[in-house]
């Protein structure tokens, strides 16, 4: 299976305007057609600040289909940890 489409995690504004980072680990199936589904939380870090900013994220992913046997194939169990960092500029603004 190959990462083909990718869309960017939304940072989200209030976690942005306190200078909070952080990161979220997901675990999620691929279907045939590259397709994520059975998206679930694992842990994150700060709690619940950036979950459904990765969760939007990852839904949108598109995967090549792994092929097993010469033929298309399902994965399930992937696990993938986004990073939530404000750059350097932004970490200080505003000071």
């Amino acid at each position: 299976m190959q990462l083909i489409e990718d869309a960017g995690a939304v940072y989200p504004e209030a976690a942005k305007a306190q200078g909070i980072e952080g990161w979220v680990r997901l675990r999620y199936d691929i279907t045939i057609d590259g397709r994520v589904e059975n998206l679930k939380v694992l842990e994150s870090s700060p709690f619940g600040v950036f979950d459904a900013a990765a969760m939007a994220a990852v839904a949108q992913w598109r995967y090549r289909a792994a092929i097993v046997d010469g033929a298309p194939s399902a994965v399930s169990g992937v696990v993938s940890t986004l990073r939530f960092e404000l750059g350097a500029a932004e970490r200080y603004e505003g000071y």
